[in-house]
């Protein structure tokens, strides 16, 4: 005889349901704003040091090792950004469209 607690098991739910046409342009337009503001800043970032390495007189190792920094300040600030805004936007909660109020209003007159 099974115990009470493996003898009606429900059926797993799916790991997550299909996206809808709507939702997969809005995860493609955020991960393109997310890589091109990540490219943005640190291009800004690699260009405001190395240009300070340009422009002040400075030994040849000193200007290669800001020139060095630049470029890993650049590459960490290219993935902070990518990896805040995607997990920004994978926190947001949904934002109501018309088939989820319709919905609502269903379930809502299902219950009179």
């Amino acid at each position: 005889m099974r115990s009470p607690r493996t003898a009606a098991r429900p059926a797993p739910a799916p790991h997550a349901a299909p996206h809808s046409p709507a939702d997969r342009d809005a995860i493609t337009v955020e991960i393109g704003y997310a890589l091109l503001t990540g490219a943005v800043l640190a291009g800004l970032a690699f260009a405001a040091v190395s240009t300070a390495a340009a422009l002040l007189p400075l030994p040849g190792a000193v200007a290669g090792a800001l020139s060095y920094g630049g470029g890993v300040a650049s590459v960490g600030i290219f993935l902070v950004r990518v990896v805040l805004v995607l997990h920004r936007f994978g926190r947001e909660p949904a934002r109501p469209g018309l088939r989820d109020r319709l919905r609502v209003r269903r379930a809502g007159r299902a219950g009179r």
